[in-house]
């Protein structure tokens, strides 16, 4: 784990060389754990916290703690940990924490070292203005136009369209599944639509996963012919793991195409973000320009990235921690510029963000759970001098931190 450890802060402080960071990444995606803890550990605030008791830090003591699963007071609970579940993961888990304290002390201790300064307020003390929360749903148009409302409709067959049959496994997942000794004879196209504060799974008929971010949507043939490409339509944000099979699959974006014969990836082409761009999780994709034709083959942990008006496609390694934590329901920033972040919320909390002020160049690391109500992110970017925010109906005015 000193290795990791060694990498985490090269990481932190933009020294790390393009080999380390995809032996960063693949621990990264080992598991759960270690991906949360990597989040933790980027947050300058979580860091913070943590460094109020590195003075009096003894580490038998706190492995005899870890293994008891006791903290010494409710105080230390409440600034310790930021919630629950994290000090869950941090104080019953022995068989992750015997392998990352070692990392987390030496990140810290480097930190006390060099001076960060430490916000020794507890954050949760800041209640938000007001609660603007988002909605779970998901509307799905047939290609007769008929539309369905996933949330409101019950678990089962939602429709018959011969050669498959739409099935609604829970409010955040429908499956197409083919009707057993039915051959599709044409192309049919469905179109699923997520709206605001909404993360929703769809099963194609060949098999193929896709997470779909908030206000995105996904066009789709009902079947798959035999003889013809695997072929989707991507508008704002999509996660896939497209099933094995002899058949190209492509994904279609207004920027660029992604061709693949099975992966997992992630691709992020809201029109307001004036980029798209593709991440690789595993295995291999050809990334396509629409403008130029140009055409780029991506390794693991590689990311491609268009601008609208522009003839390049650049290829850099990509960050798979920032590009894939909505999909386990957080917002996850590295080194991300302010006005960026704001329009995630946006698109998350269904709110309008109004600029009062030039608010500058300014950038943030850390993470923070999509279910946390606006107010929290936004009192932790002004903790952290950033900006300054007034909340009023679904609109959130940014002015210039003082």
């Amino acid at each position: 784990m000193n290795t990791i450890s060694n990498l985490i802060l090269k990481y932190i402080n933009n020294e790390i060389t393009n080999d380390e960071q995809l032996q960063l990444d693949a621990w990264i995606i080992e598991n759960e754990e270690n991906r949360k803890m990597f989040i933790e550990l980027c947050d300058p605030v979580y860091r913070s916290l943590l460094l109020k008791h590195l003075k009096t830090f003894d580490e038998n003591e706190a492995w005899n703690r870890i293994q008891s699963a006791q903290v010494a007071t409710a105080k230390e609970k409440r600034t310790f940990f930021k919630n629950r579940s994290m000090a869950v993961r941090w104080l019953t888990n022995a068989a992750v924490i015997s392998g990352i304290i070692i990392s987390t002390v030496a990140i810290l201790q480097h930190y006390n070292r060099v001076g960060q300064k430490a916000y020794e307020k507890d954050l949760s003390i800041n209640a938000p203005v007001q609660k603007v929360s988002g909605s779970n749903n998901a509307i799905l148009t047939l290609a007769n136009g008929e539309e369905i409302e996933i949330e409101t409709a019950s678990n089962g067959v939602l429709a018959n369209l011969g050669a498959t049959k739409i099935v609604k496994l829970s409010d955040s997942v429908v499956s197409y599944v083919a009707n057993v000794g039915v051959e599709p004879i044409s192309i049919s196209w469905n179109k699923i639509s997520i709206p605001s504060g909404s993360v929703f799974q769809v099963e194609l008929p060949d098999g193929s996963r896709v997470w779909l971010n908030n206000m995105s949507s996904l066009r789709f043939p009902v079947s798959f012919l035999p003889a013809a490409k695997r072929e989707v339509e991507l508008e704002g944000e999509g996660y896939f793991e497209v099933a094995k099979s002899t058949k190209p699959f492509m994904v279609k974006t207004k920027q660029m195409n992604i061709h693949v014969l099975g992966t997992h990836f992630n691709v992020m082409a809201y029109p307001n973000e004036g980029v798209t761009k593709t991440t690789l999780v595993t295995g291999a994709v050809k990334v396509a320009s629409n403008a130029t034709g140009k055409e780029v083959i991506l390794k693991t942990g590689q990311q491609a990235l268009v601008t609208p008006g522009s003839d390049l496609l650049k290829v850099s390694n990509g960050n798979i921690m920032e590009a894939v934590a909505w999909k386990s329901g957080e917002f996850g920033f590295d080194g991300m510029n302010i006005e960026s972040i704001l329009r995630q919320m946006e698109r998350w909390y269904n709110v309008e963000i109004v600029y009062k002020d030039d608010i500058g160049g300014g950038s943030f690391t850390g993470s923070f759970s999509r279910r946390k109500d606006i107010g929290e992110l936004l009192d932790i970017l002004k903790e952290g001098g950033q900006i300054r925010y007034e909340l009023a109906g679904r609109k959130v005015y940014i002015y210039a931190p003082k």
